[in-house]
């Protein structure tokens, strides 16, 4: 039991006062009926001898009130712990086809382990054919809620599927990592010449990642093309047009600028037309990025990508994002540039992040992402960890129930008093 406002509990002090009353009153005598008073002479009341508790079934009614008045007071709760119930086997959806696991996932079940699948809710595997893996760190957080003796869950523990902050995994918990077979994927595969075409290629394994270009010959009414056992459609190469424009002020940014771009389009299937003017004499031609290097503000609204100098010293960041993300970009370059500058804030990689960005390409390389959190970040935390149980616990207000025992106490009290006339 517990109490939401133990300072209530000092009025169990006022059971002092009923038993001091009781100790103190006398019984109430017999009445006789006398004919006259005549030879009846007047003598003087006896002193108390002792102390003396009357009317004892009375006053243990009393203090019972007054105790029952302080608990409700005091709010008065039991605290519910449930017994820890089943053993849980969480299987992260399509792992359990792997033939390796069978043994192991069977010695489990005979165990009296439950089969449950890493999804939202922990379905079970009877109720669900098909069941997305979400993210690691928030499901670890719902077992650590729930009241089980054992969790076992066995994961491929893929890096990519841990985001956002660690949590600590608990001492009922025991995480297996399966390594998921190395495997590569085409990227972006994109026409070079009529008879060749440039292949982006990722290889993934549980440690890492990496990516490789190959030059891969084609003919002109070939539509996809593989390489090392992988296939993928081809697409057309497209030149990305960046426009510079600049004040003489900025002509050193505007070189630096101009040399990331050099930098990036040395990628192959990475094409950059480069055109630079002067922002006094500058006219819009078709194009897919602006840049705009001057404190003179842009008047310019035709639709493309615009990135714009706006310094903001608070900012961590070289280049931050503006506005919405479609249909077209906005982003401010938040600091002049030198040589330190761009390298100390990696300017090369961060253009070529924000204009190469292609959310198709990205996707592909992230489901070819193999890599795996070390099993030290999935082992039981050192740290002080309050166990399942009392994070489960439930409390359970009394209220209503000594409502009513005050309402039957206040009742039974007064009936008492009448009868004896107290």
């Amino acid at each position: 039991m517990q109490f939401a406002n133990p300072i209530w509990l000092w009025a169990l002090s006022g059971l002092a006062i009923p038993i001091g009353i009781h100790l103190l009153s006398r019984k109430e005598g017999k009445v006789i009926y006398i004919g006259s008073l005549r030879h009846l002479d007047e003598s003087n009341t006896k002193q108390f001898r002792a102390l003396k508790l009357n009317e004892v079934l009375l006053l243990v009614i009393r203090c019972i009130l007054i105790i029952v008045t302080v608990l409700l007071l005091a709010g008065l709760q039991v605290l519910n712990i449930p017994a820890a119930s089943s053993k849980w086997l969480v299987i992260e959806p399509g792992i359990q086809k792997d033939a390796r696991l069978n043994s192991l996932t069977d010695s489990l079940t005979a165990a009296g382990y439950e089969t449950h699948f890493m999804a939202f809710d922990f379905p079970v595997r009877e109720d669900t054919t098909a069941v997305n893996t979400a993210n690691y760190w928030p499901l670890i957080e719902q077992l650590k809620a729930k009241v089980i003796q054992d969790i076992v869950v066995i994961s491929h523990s893929h890096l990519k599927d841990f985001t956002g902050e660690r949590i600590p995994v608990p001492p009922t918990l025991k995480w297996i990592t399966v390594d998921a077979k190395p495997g590569q994927s085409i990227v972006l595969a994109q026409r070079y010449t009529s008879d060749s075409a440039t292949v982006r290629l990722a290889k993934s394994d549980g440690s890492q990642m990496r990516y490789t270009y190959q030059q891969t010959a084609i003919t002109p009414e070939q539509r996809t093309v593989t390489a090392e056992g992988a296939t993928a459609q081809l697409g057309s190469t497209d030149t990305l047009h960046v426009i510079i424009a600049y004040d003489k002020a900025f002509q050193f940014d505007a070189n630096i600028v101009t040399a990331s771009l050099k930098a990036i389009r040395k990628i192959p299937a990475a094409p950059i037309a480069i055109h630079i003017t002067p922002a006094e004499n500058f006219k819009y031609t078709s194009a897919d990025w602006l840049v705009w290097l001057s404190e003179k503000k842009m008047t310019y609204k035709d639709a493309c990508h615009k990135i714009t100098y706006k310094n903001n010293a608070a900012s961590t960041d070289i280049l931050l994002q503006e506005g919405p993300q479609s249909p077209f970009q906005q982003w401010l370059l938040t600091s002049r540039l030198t040589i330190d500058i761009a390298l100390q804030h990696h300017l090369t990689t961060r253009l070529a992040s924000v204009m190469l960005n292609n959310p198709e390409t990205i996707a592909i390389a992230t489901k070819a992402d193999k890599r795996i959190l070390p099993e030290e970040f999935l082992s039981a935390s050192s740290e002080k960890y309050t166990p399942v149980l009392k994070r489960a616990a439930v409390t359970t207000p009394l209220d209503k129930y000594l409502i009513i025992l005050l309402a039957f106490m206040v009742l039974t009290e007064r009936l008492l008093a009448y009868h004896r006339n107290q």
